[in-house]
């Protein structure tokens, strides 16, 4: 029973990786399917007292959300922004790093680098 469980959890955290991964692409993809659907209904012939005219609103506020939700966990397409500055600077010029967000700075680094490789502004040279 352990192992089936924990090949449920494993599932479920893979499904999760490709929605967020992919998220951003999905939401692209249900904007160029709204146009469609809309043609679909308009054909159909079949009328629901006008409420098939706010089916666009919803979709459209449905992908804003995905996109917004894409953009803050760093699969969309705005660049990463930290919380707060990670240098000091001085007034005569010099630039200053706390030791104790060193690390925090090292990993914002990589997002960011992570960012621009997906984006194409940066090769991977390794």
């Amino acid at each position: 029973m352990q192992v089936l469980k924990s090949i449920v959890n494993d599932s479920i955290r893979q499904a999760r990786k490709y929605v967020d991964d992919n998220i951003f692409s999905f939401a692209d993809a249900l904007n160029l399917f709204l146009p469609y659907l809309m043609f679909f209904i308009g054909n159909s012939g079949v009328t629901y007292f006008g409420f098939e005219l706010l089916i666009p609103f919803f979709v459209l506020i449905l992908i804003h959300f995905m996109r917004q939700y894409a953009n803050r966990i760093g699969t969309g397409i705005t660049i990463p922004v930290p919380t707060e500055r990670f240098t000091e600077c001085q007034g005569d010029g010099e630039v200053n790093v706390p030791y104790a967000r060193l690390q925090e700075m090292i990993l914002y680094m990589a997002d960011l680098e992570d960012w621009l490789k997906r984006n194409g502004l940066v090769e991977n040279k390794q």
